[in-house]
């Protein structure tokens, strides 16, 4: 008996197979054009390259296996889905896939894979501050983090991450996190752990004027263990379900203590802390790391339970989009959404715009609160098309990791618009003058995108009170 594709692939194939012209993917000679069967049988599927990749993990990826059947219209779409979903795995430089017909009611596939170099030690260095712009303000080298970092991607061939991370200067940690265990054959559910100490001379202690205070001193002043559990289930290879279960303790010296107590939220010198989490994420994009076509969103739910009581809950929601334009254009938007729910939180469970979600423009501020949204728009021309070329200097036999290269480069225009809530009165007491209030920029970009991973970014931008500047990033502007 022939198996069926899933309902959801088949669905989207279809949808797509309507919505899009006939990719140049799948090859076909002339005569299977007339008259083809509404139903196909998938016949064998041949992997070339996987060396260190289980054939099971690719195969899991593909959303097609031998013996399944599909309407012939979603035969195209099904394949490109495949080349999608396998390129935003961590696993592979380059996908090809080639089809064939093997019969008039059968076709078959041969997937070619370049794997990546999978065992990365870093000489690891990181800043306090909220992004490099904003350290090299002031280029304190004390509150610049230094170590080494080993990272083994694709651990036993089956996708898993292992990390060892041992870091001196601001932050000294000794950390350990292996992720992506699978628990079953179809590698729908998987388990996460991490754990890590950190000792601390200077501390992130509060926003005052907009900017992120220090505490500095003689000695060790923070003191933080942290373990966390985390799970995730994928009922198909778009859509994932996951979860987390962390501790942490967090002891702080006297002079800390007295001199911030809105830093723990109390009088004691530690604090314990339980969060669990809940997501669900829907991610179609053409690619992971520089998306030109698909959409992602993720929906979150926090619960955070201190040790002297207190209980939170945080709820967060974030879309984004891309779209192909005629030529080389594309587009690009974002919505990001967050709440911080409960009376008096510490300082290390708030923050808002100037980490991970920022508006261009604003790199030396922190906008702080307990809740925000933020809306990110922009425009790109493919100014110089995606390129392969090889590296003769690396042996293709013995190096394939690193022979061949792929680079793109894109030029744009970005519009940027958030706001952020805090208590008028808390605002007012710590001088921070851009909260409660919509803050806007626009700006231009100049990305570089090249292979395991890696962007450029050199922005030019405008916030609403006519300050500009030059920034730099490295990683994908949306």
């Amino acid at each position: 008996m022939r198996r069926e594709l899933p309902a959801r692939t088949l669905g989207l194939a279809l949808l797509l197979a309507l919505l899009a012209p006939r990719p140049a993917l799948v090859a076909q000679p002339a005569d299977s054009l007339a008259a083809p069967p509404p139903w196909l049988v998938v016949g064998p599927v041949e992997l070339v390259g996987n060396r260190v990749t289980r054939e099971r993990v690719v195969m899991a990826e593909l959303g097609f296996a031998p013996g399944d059947s599909l309407p012939a219209p979603a035969w195209p779409l099904a394949v490109e889905l495949a080349r999608a979903n396998l390129l935003r795995t961590p696993l592979f430089n380059f996908v090809e896939i080639d089809t064939f017909r093997l019969a008039a009611d059968t076709v078959s596939a041969r997937v070619r894979l370049q794997e990546r170099w999978y065992t990365w030690p870093y000489l690891f260095l990181n800043y306090a501050d909220q992004n490099l712009n904003a350290w090299w303000q002031h280029k304190q080298l004390d509150r610049l983090t230094y170590g080494l970092d080993l990272h083994r991607l694709n651990f036993r061939g089956r996708n898993e991450l292992l990390k060892a991370r041992a870091t001196w200067g601001y932050s000294r940690r000794l950390g350990l996190s292996h992720e992506n265990v699978f628990l079953d054959r179809r590698r729908r559910f998987s388990l996460g752990m991490a754990l890590s100490y950190t000792l601390q001379d200077q501390a992130q202690v509060a926003v005052r004027a907009d900017r992120l205070v220090f505490f500095e001193g003689q000695g060790a002043h923070l003191e933080l263990l942290l373990a966390a559990l985390r799970w995730s289930w994928r009922p198909d290879n778009q859509t994932s379900w996951g979860g987390e279960l962390d501790y942490s303790r967090r002891e702080v010296s006297d002079s800390l203590r007295l001199a911030w107590p809105e830093y723990l939220g109390g009088t004691a010198p530690a604090l314990g802390h339980w969060g669990a989490s809940a997501y669900w994420q829907r991610d179609s994009r053409d690619n992971g790391n520089y998306p030109l076509s698909g959409w992602w969103v993720r929906v979150q739910a926090q619960a955070d339970w201190l040790g002297d009581g207190r209980r939170f809950i945080g709820l967060s929601a974030r879309a984004r989009r891309y779209q192909p334009l005629p030529g080389r254009w594309s587009a690009a938007a974002s919505l990001a959404a967050s709440a911080l729910l409960g009376r008096d939180p510490p300082f290390f469970l708030q923050g808002a715009l100037g980490f991970n979600d920022y508006i261009r423009g604003y790199e030396y501020y922190l906008i702080n609160g307990r809740s925000f949204l933020l809306s990110k728009n922009q425009i790109r021309f493919n100014w110089l098309r995606y390129r392969q070329f090889d590296l003769d200097f690396f042996p293709l036999d013995r190096f394939p990791q690193f022979s061949r290269v792929h680079v793109s480069s894109f030029v744009g225009a970005f519009v940027d618009l958030g706001q952020v809530w805090q208590p008028a009165a808390q605002a007012l007491a710590e001088g921070n003058l851009l909260v409660n209030r919509w803050q806007a920029s626009a700006g231009l970009g100049w990305d570089w995108v090249t292979y395991y991973d890696k962007v450029l970014r050199l922005e030019w931008s405008v916030n609403r009170f006519g300050q500009s500047g030059f920034f730099l990033h490295f990683v994908s502007p949306i």
